[in-house]
């Protein structure tokens, strides 16, 4: 029988003792092998002798005692580790960083951030791989360094740490590293980001949103997406004054999807921006909230917004939008029962707008209203709803909810009349 095969039947007996006494054999593999074999058994009585073959002058046996004591995790062993990542042989000291990390020893959070500077790659990995096991915070600006080094490997392991630590400091460098060159970097950052679902994220993921790199609004926008509820408002209505306009406009998006008074407030506020497209951006949301509260019935809070869009025009005249605001603005005050007003506001509309299926529209509307006050006679709703129908094929789509309401209310109001 050899030596080697000797090794492994006290390995199969668990023959802690005659493994301990191979780790003095004379032959290196045989010292070698008993090392390993006692990492496997994984029996505390082995970890002083372990220790002690830390000081052979044979690198592979030191690679594997250390790789042994990993295995053990007794924290006894843990300084002796430390002190192997100084080892010559860069083994060693690869090994010596991957068994700190399986101990998780937070004493060894700063010999571990010396070693994410070390001259081997495997070094440097495996250090960043402990640090993300002890998940100290500490380790939090070291693996945001990190990130940038040369291999691949080290700058994903590192995100690994980041993920794990969950520290805002991590958010910018994150967003950065979904620019990086290779593509397991990028989608372990989007990764990290998804899990970093804090308020203190916005305003980095709002800038990050105007990259000229896809893959970073993509992924900006999707984490921006999974951060809801309250906490996220006021982050947001801070934004709509950040000094970037670009940061203004994504801000002034995401507070046009959340129904919350805090952020329609917000951005009426907004409508008077500096920046034209900002404008345009808040008020493609104050819009979005104004027909959100008609189409739930909110009518006094839709005239409201409606009539404060209105008074931010600077002119009216050949403006589809007033004409839209006036002819919504017209409908809240007819289901207040308002019918004057509400026909007053279809004659603003139909000065503001130069669209033909809108104009047809609009008369038909008045000539609706007018049946309803009593001006004319219930035998002009055939006209009327000849006038819808003319106008559908060219009627802008926001319009088109409020064409069918019209339609539906005058085909009742012919109905009832036929029935009388």
């Amino acid at each position: 029988m050899s030596k080697i095969e000797y090794i492994d039947e006290l390995k199969k007996k668990r023959d802690v003792n005659g493994l301990v006494n191979a780790l003095n054999d004379s032959d290196m593999y045989v010292r070698s092998n008993a090392a390993k074999a006692l990492g496997e058994i994984k029996d505390p009585s082995a970890v002083k002798p372990l220790i002690n073959a830390l000081k052979d002058s044979s690198e592979w046996l030191r690679a594997d005692a250390v790789r042994a004591l990993g295995e053990i995790k007794d924290p006894m062993a843990s300084e002796y580790l430390i002190n192997a990542l100084k080892d010559s042989d860069a083994g060693v000291r690869g090994n010596a960083a991957a068994a700190l990390g399986k101990i998780r020893d937070p004493g060894a959070v700063e010999p571990l951030i010396n070693a994410l500077k070390d001259s081997d790659v495997e070094v440097r990995g495996n250090a960043a791989m402990a640090l993300e096991k002890i998940g100290d915070r500490r380790a939090v600006e070291p693996l945001i360094n990190a990130l940038k080094d040369s291999d691949v490997e080290v700058r994903r392991i590192s995100i690994g740490g980041l993920i794990k630590i969950k520290d805002p400091r991590a958010i910018e460098p994150l967003i950065n590293a979904l620019k990086d060159g290779d593509v397991w970097v990028r989608s372990s950052a989007a990764l990290a980001l998804e899990q970093v679902k804090n308020e203190l994220a916005i305003i980095p993921l709002l800038k990050a949103l105007n990259s000229s790199d896809a893959w970073v609004r993509e992924n900006a926008g999707k984490l921006l997406e999974q951060i809801k509820g309250e906490r996220v408002i006021e982050p947001l209505v801070s934004a709509l004054n950040d000094d970037d306009s670009r940061v203004r406009e994504n801000a002034a998006k995401l507070l046009g999807e959340i129904k919350d008074q805090r952020a329609v407030e917000a951005l009426i506020n907004a409508l008077k921006d500096s920046d034209e497209n900002v404008r345009d951006y808040v008020q493609d949301a104050v819009v979005k909230e104004a027909d959100r509260a008609y189409k739930n019935k909110e009518y006094e809070n839709s005239l409201y917004i409606y009539e404060i869009l209105i008074k931010n025009q600077a002119h009216t005249r050949d403006n589809e939008n007033a004409a839209y605001y006036y002819i919504k603005i017209s409908k809240c005050h007819e289901k207040s029962g308002d019918l004057i007003k509400a026909k007053s506001d279809l004659n603003n509309a139909l000065e503001c707008t130069q669209e033909k299926g809108t104009r047809i529209f609009i008369e038909g509307s008045i000539t609706l209203l007018d049946v309803k006050i009593g001006n004319k006679e219930i035998d002009a709703l055939p006209g009327v709803l000849d006038k819808f129908e003319t106008s559908e094929q060219d009627m802008p789509e926001n319009l088109k909810d409020v064409l069918v309401e019209n339609k539906t209310s005058a085909k009742e109001m012919e109905l009832r009349g036929h029935q009388v």
